[in-house]
Parts: structure tokens; C-alpha cells; sequence
């Protein structure tokens, strides 16, 4: 798992590598708090299996190597996005691209703390 400039708003610069002995991190971070959003989408680009990538990101290690940094991370799962389309790929699914989105906001809106300064990492 590669972790690589997460935000600038974090004010962070990590380094990690597969390998503990390996890792360097240099931070000066403000907000130590992280929520992190799973959004599981495939449509709309031709790659298949891209939908998977919150779980594999997971599953590299994402949430322990962030708490290994000293951010408290909170993981809200993936949403549960439509899986099917009443378009057609001419029409390119906005659909359910769109309604895939505005669930993402609302989500976020609500995971987001003005007071706690909490920072929303959506994968996907």
C-alpha cells in the first residue's frame, strides 16, 4: 500500500511502503480525525472490476496504516449504490451515476464535523 499525499488540507506527506522497517513520514497535520467512504461504482468508464476498489484499498491496509500515522479513522463502509441502469451505455448511465453521487453528498454533508474538523476520505 503506497500512501502518498492524501490532501493538502491535511498538510501531510507520507511515505509507506509494504515494509515497516522501510517507512518515513513526515507530518504536521491539523486534523487527525478521518472518515473514511466507500463509494463502489462501475459505470460510466469501460474498465471492469473498477467497482472494487474500496475493498481492495481496505484491504491493502488503508484504516491501520492511517492509524499507525495517529489519525483516529472511522470507517462508514461502502453506500449501497444502484447496481442497474434503466439507460443505455450511449447514454452513458447518468442515472445512476447521478443518483450514485447524491447519495455521496448527502453522506458526506453527514459524516463531516465543522467543530471536530473531521476529514471525509472517499474512496472510490
Amino acid at each position: 500500500l503506497v500512501v502518498r499525499n492524501i490532501s493538502a488540507t491535511f498538510k501531510l506527506r507520507t511515505f509507506c511502503s509494504d515494509s515497516d522497517e522501510d517507512e518515513m513520514s513526515v507530518w504536521d497535520h491539523t486534523r487527525n480525525h478521518v472518515r473514511v467512504i466507500g463509494v463502489p461504482v462501475g459505470f460510466g468508464q469501460p474498465l471492469v472490476g473498477v467497482e472494487s476498489g474500496p475493498e481492495i484499498i481496505r484491504k491493502a491496509g488503508l484504516v491501520s496504516r492511517l492509524t499507525r500515522l495517529g489519525y483516529r479513522v472511522e470507517d462508514l463502509g461502502d453506500l449501497e449504490v444502484p447496481t442497474r441502469s434503466r439507460l443505455s451505455v450511449n447514454e452513458r448511465f447518468r442515472d445512476v451515476i447521478g443518483q450514485s453521487n447524491e447519495m455521496l453528498a448527502i453522506q458526506a454533508q453527514k459524516a463531516a464535523h465543522p467543530v471536530e474538523d473531521i476529514f471525509v476520505l472517499v474512496l472510490g
